[in-house]
């Protein structure tokens, strides 16, 4: 994926317009424009400001076989976890996970969740 749509993705997620990107980066809302267009590429310490403004780690934006290699370990190590969760935590997990990726079947979880212990908001 290109650095352009990368960075409309990212700002997407974080919920930040061009404008407060801008202001946050000390990149000007025309750069960024050029750059989410594809029409200009930013140097690196240009990225650098934007990750930052974005709060994302680097990995968001440059491969890094490091990062994602950690960060597999580090989500392997929480699903390990799944039989110590209690039922309503399971099934608060699956609706996560099912809406993260798009096809929640909201209707069957949220009756289960009903069903299940009255659920705690304490970790």
């Amino acid at each position: 994926m290109s650095f352009g749509l990368l960075l409309r993705e990212a700002r997407s997620l974080k919920r930040i317009s061009r404008k407060e990107l801008a202001e946050r980066s000390g990149v000007s809302y025309v750069q960024l424009t050029k750059y989410e267009d594809e029409k200009a590429q930013p140097t690196y310490p240009v990225i650098e400001k934007i990750i930052k403004a974005l709060g994302l780690p680097r990995g968001y934006f440059f491969y890094n076989k490091e990062y994602y290699q950690e960060l597999d370990a580090v989500i392997e190590s929480k699903v390990g976890r799944w039989q110590q969760l209690k039922p309503y935590k399971k099934t608060e997990f699956l609706l996560l996970i099912d809406s993260f990726f798009g096809n929640c079947e909201k209707t069957h979880l949220i009756d289960q969740l009903k069903e299940s212990e009255a659920p705690s908001w304490e970790y």
